[in-house]
């Protein structure tokens, strides 16, 4: 009978030792996965900031063409509205 018995604790042993093993080896997938997933976000994240610094290059330049066209546009309404002083004086 302690024959018996004692197979049977060194078979739920086995078996305890078994399912730790599983979880251990579950545990290191699972770590895994997670460095990959970090390190996948950090080029993530190098990726979105340069993608912010190219869009905010073209947005001052956009900023600056903005500028120079209305400067001209100002420019070309300035010599306009001269014009019309002018031609009104020929008239007159």
């Amino acid at each position: 009978m302690d024959r018996g018995k004692m197979l049977q604790e060194k078979q739920l042993e086995v078996q305890q030792l078994e399912k730790l093993e599983a979880a251990e080896k579950g545990k290191q997938i699972a770590d895994e996965r997670f460095e990959r997933q970090v390190a996948d976000s950090g080029v993530r994240v190098q990726e979105l900031q340069r993608q912010l610094e190219i869009s905010r290059q073209a947005y001052n330049e956009l900023g600056l063409q903005f500028e120079a066209y209305k400067k001209h546009s100002m420019d070309l309404l300035t010599k306009e509205k001269k014009l019309n002083t002018k031609l009104r004086h020929f008239a007159a």
